[in-house]
């Protein structure tokens, strides 16, 4: 199902890697807020995507280090939240932040040059962002003008992948 103007995506495809990291990450941590802090899982999916953030930033983090806050054999990683959500809406954030992680531990591969990459990466392409934007649609504090001005704000201003994380997450106020 296609919910948002296919321009409009294309035009994010279409955006460099970093900048197409952050449009994932801006808007899930935007979102994350619904995930109650005393939620079980909470400070992992804080951690998860600072550490996404730092990725992007250019810090030393692995698309490995990566996977390991994603999946684990511990069954510790953010995928088994998402087994176990019960509110719809919650639930709903857990595919978003697993679709923004995913999307960022697979350009971090894709840097690292990796060629055997774990079997939920695999499937990680462009067109996650559709499944992306359908489920951050879903949101009920979802504001439709965040698509388009954080489309615009990376299109004119991310030059050279300098990230602004307060500038881009005002953007989403």
């Amino acid at each position: 199902m296609l919910t948002s103007n296919f321009e409009d995506i294309e035009e994010i495809k279409s955006l460099s890697v970093n900048a197409k990291v952050v449009f994932y990450l801006a808007l899930t941590e935007r979102l994350l807020h619904i995930i109650v802090k005393n939620i079980e899982g909470y400070n992992k999916a804080k951690e998860t995507l600072s550490n996404c953030w730092n990725w992007v930033e250019g810090k030393p983090v692995t698309g490995d280090s990566l996977y390991e806050l994603l999946d684990n054999e511990e069954d510790t990683g953010l995928s088994i939240y998402a087994e176990l959500e019960e509110d719809p809406q919650r639930l709903q954030l857990w595919y978003i932040l697993i679709d923004a992680v995913s999307y960022t531990i697979w350009q971090a591969y894709k840097k690292e040059d990796v060629k055997y990459l774990p079997q939920p990466i695999e499937i990680v392409d462009e067109d996650i962002i559709y499944h992306f934007i359908d489920n951050v649609k879903m949101i009920n504090e979802f504001d439709s003008s965040w698509i388009l001005s954080l489309k615009e704000y990376l299109q004119n201003n991310f030059q050279n992948d300098q990230l602004q994380k307060a500038v881009i997450m005002n953007i989403l106020k």
